[in-house]
């Protein structure tokens, strides 16, 4: 039986969700099996509750666990064109470049953020709302925000109505956290461009809101393609 080892140190949540999914695979554990409790994959991995539930989020996404309230961590269905995508999101892991994903970022969130603002409730506008105020606020503080700006774009992706593209997403934003930028330099000039995301889609505006998306592309792609260029 595969052990679960204590990680040297707390790394991003989406390699706890591998080493989790990992362990359900060699311990060859089936649909509604009980994991180890919250508490107790956490001490084992040596990772705080916040890393841990966000793990559990994006394999809950992906069919791959399901987290049942005052019972426990359960192993999911996972139904085969999520397994599909899970598997693949494995095999991909060490040969997919940041400008692979980026090249499949942009053009599908732009027909995410279009539909969004189509078809957003006004539930889920509030909730977008809030993610976005949750990472001017922790940009405020000089703190990290990366968590909050997934949540952010998350949040517009499920709004959009399409299951398929949200799904994507979590496999995109799965490892995109992989990938490491300079934070402090990168993320206080890229938040004031989120703002007007938001507010056209608040404001049902399709065309604007793709508009303000591009403009927040624009600044990332000259992150990604910096380093490239440098080495070339």
């Amino acid at each position: 039986m595969m052990k679960l080892n204590k990680i040297k140190k707390v790394k991003l949540h989406s390699e706890v969700a591998r080493i989790i999914n990992n362990y359900i695979t060699e311990n060859k554990l089936q649909t509604s099996d009980k994991l180890p409790s919250e508490r107790e994959l956490a001490e084992k991995l040596g990772i705080g509750r916040s890393s841990l539930r966000e793990a559990l989020r994006v394999l809950e996404s992906q069919g791959i666990v399901e987290v049942v309230s005052g019972k426990g961590i359960f192993v999911g269905p996972r139904n085969e064109p999520i397994t599909t995508l899970a598997n693949l999101s494995m095999k991909l892991e060490k040969k997919m470049t940041l400008l692979e994903l980026y090249q499949v970022r942009r053009p599908l969130g732009s027909l995410s953020i279009e539909l969004a603002a189509v078809n957003a409730s006004d539930e889920q506008i509030l909730e977008i709302g809030k993610h976005l105020a949750a990472y001017e606020q922790v940009h405020a503080q000089g703190l990290d925000g990366s968590d909050q700006d997934r949540l952010f774009h998350m949040a517009i992706h499920k709004a959009s109505g399409n299951f398929l593209i949200a799904t994507l997403f979590e496999f995109i934003f799965f490892h995109w956290d992989n990938f490491h930028f300079d934070k402090e330099t990168a993320y206080p000039e890229s938040v004031p461009l989120h703002r007007p995301i938001y507010e056209a889609i608040k404001n049902r505006e399709p065309k604007m809101a793709v508009k303000a998306y591009h403009r927040l592309m624009d600044y990332v792609e000259k992150l990604i393609l910096k380093p490239i260029t440098k080495n070339n």
